[in-house]
């Protein structure tokens, strides 16, 4: 804590903060050439992640990271890397927009690319970083690893399980002509109401599996793979820089 041992140093102190940070103060005989000084130390607790997903239920889609104190000073979209494994390919940064939740500290960012539906990602495994480097709280503490979200998109697999079969239609099937409706209920190009629109894109997806690396089987959902104290949403995983 000191690095100035010599002579003596006496009456330390100690005041903590809510957030987890603190300062410790003590005297310093000669330190500073004039008698007893006042040094202290200030440790700020690095920030963290509490939770990640992936959320598609509506347009647009949108990755989630919820943190235990504000970070909004510091984040943006460029520390977020998404890369489609399946195809290999990057989204562009500029494809997102972030919006902070303030209330809760949770940065959202927004997918805005025009694909063949506005604001919904490409089918794909997806894998999206969010950088530490880039993030930290206004007193300068920095996140201290990487944070991977792994998820996954198939147009028309309403139960998320990796492949287009009989229980996403009969999901649709269950909600047709109904509104409002979500993805998962079957409103597949996301306009809110479940009608023969959605049943055309179900039908060009019909037994289409997508191979996941999260995945023992196909139709095994990755959200049993989740780790301990994070979102059951998407697998997460966290990486030291």
């Amino acid at each position: 804590m000191n690095s100035f041992v010599a002579n003596n140093q006496l009456a330390p102190s100690a005041a903590v903060r809510s957030n987890g940070d603190f300062v410790v103060s003590w005297q310093s005989f000669g330190q500073d050439g004039s008698d007893d000084g006042i040094y202290a130390q200030r440790y700020s607790l690095a920030p963290y992640v509490l939770t990640a997903s992936f959320e598609f239920q509506v347009a647009p889609h949108e990755l989630r990271f919820r943190f235990d104190e504000s970070v909004l000073s510091t984040i943006g979209i460029d520390d977020l890397l998404v890369e489609n494994l399946t195809t290999g390919a990057t989204i562009p940064e500029t494809n997102f927009a972030l919006v902070y939740d303030t209330q809760s500290d949770t940065a959202k960012f927004d997918y805005v690319g025009t694909n063949e539906i506005a604001g919904v990602l490409p089918r794909g495994n997806y894998r999206a970083t969010l950088r530490a480097a880039g993030v930290a709280t206004p007193n300068g503490a920095q996140l201290t690893m990487d944070h991977v979200v792994n998820f996954q998109f198939l147009p028309a697999d309403a139960d998320n399980n990796g492949v287009v079969n009989l229980v996403d239609f009969n999901l649709l099937a269950a909600n047709f002509n109904l509104f409002p409706r979500t993805f998962s209920q079957g409103d597949f190009n996301y306009d809110g109401v479940v009608n023969l629109l959605d049943f055309n894109i179900l039908a060009a997806h019909f037994n289409t599996v997508l191979a996941s690396p999260w995945r023992k089987s196909a139709g095994q959902d990755c959200a049993a793979y989740h780790h301990s104290g994070y979102s059951t949403t998407v697998d997460l995983l966290s990486i030291s820089n």
